[in-house]
């Protein structure tokens, strides 16, 4: 006969059942909710950050009525004060100016439009697709800063510069008037190959700046909290509220610039 001690140890492990088993139906349930929480986080994440882009319409409002050179070195000092703003929103200790200065000033790692798109990249803030065209930007921007009375936007190798910003704007126009094919009274929408010089140019600095604020905006969430950019932003009515935000505003320069 075994001893108590042995006894009581032995019949105190109960079995199983089957259905208490991990199956992978089960560990994938799991998976899911686990995802969908770490999810919810990201969107949440985004939404915290002190960014809104609800002055786009009027700052392209205002850039239409400048001359080229104008609306380059403008928007140029926009897009460079909204890619500050969103790498600083990362930034955990910037307790005071004089801190905020020895990274962001003059004589700072993240002094120049240059080192904070690298930064950015580096950390995986920004796409191969977005540094491209940041790039190019760059480029037709200096064109412009070093040489103004000297370039044309119809020289040929600023016409390159442009290119490699270029977007399908065309689809997108396409996409509108399909939004409105419902209206009794649409409005009259016009072609890209329409629009005039000036305004071609608005319409990449539009999505560039789209392109830019939205990797910034989702990127890092995505890194920080293991889940897909693409989910981050969701679908219009689902996605982050902040995404929403901005792409209203995006929308409103849009149409102020292919309405006729």
């Amino acid at each position: 006969m075994l001893p108590r001690a042995t006894r009581r140890y032995s019949i105190s492990h109960p079995r199983h059942g089957d259905d208490m088993e991990p199956n992978q139906e089960r560990v994938e349930a799991v998976a899911k909710a686990i995802y969908s929480f770490a999810l919810d986080r990201a969107r949440k994440s985004v939404d915290s950050l002190e960014y809104n882009s609800d002055k786009i319409p009027s700052i392209f409002r205002s850039l239409k009525s400048e001359s080229q050179i104008a609306q380059i070195l403008v928007f140029s000092s926009f897009l460079e004060d909204c890619v500050r703003t969103l790498i600083k929103a990362r930034f955990k200790h910037l307790d005071t100016k004089n801190v905020e200065a020895k990274v962001f000033g003059g004589n700072g790692p993240l002094g120049t439009f240059s080192n904070r798109l690298l930064i950015a990249f580096q950390l995986g803030w920004l796409t191969s697709n977005t540094m491209g065209k940041l790039s190019a930007f760059k480029n037709l921007r200096n064109e412009f800063a070093h040489h103004a009375f000297e370039r044309k936007i119809t020289d040929q190798h600023i016409k390159d510069h442009i290119k490699s910003l270029s977007i399908d704007a065309q689809s997108r126009i396409d996409r509108c008037r399909e939004a409105f094919e419902a209206d009794t009274l649409p409005p009259k929408i016009s072609s890209y190959g329409d629009l005039r010089d000036d305004e071609q140019l608005l319409m990449q600095f539009l999505f560039l700046y789209d392109q830019t604020v939205r990797d910034l905006l989702v990127l890092p969430n995505a890194i920080l909290h293991h889940v897909s950019p693409f989910d981050i932003v969701g679908d219009f009515d689902t996605g982050s509220t902040m995404l929403k935000s901005h792409q209203l505003a995006i929308s409103q320069a849009f149409l102020e610039l292919v309405i006729v």
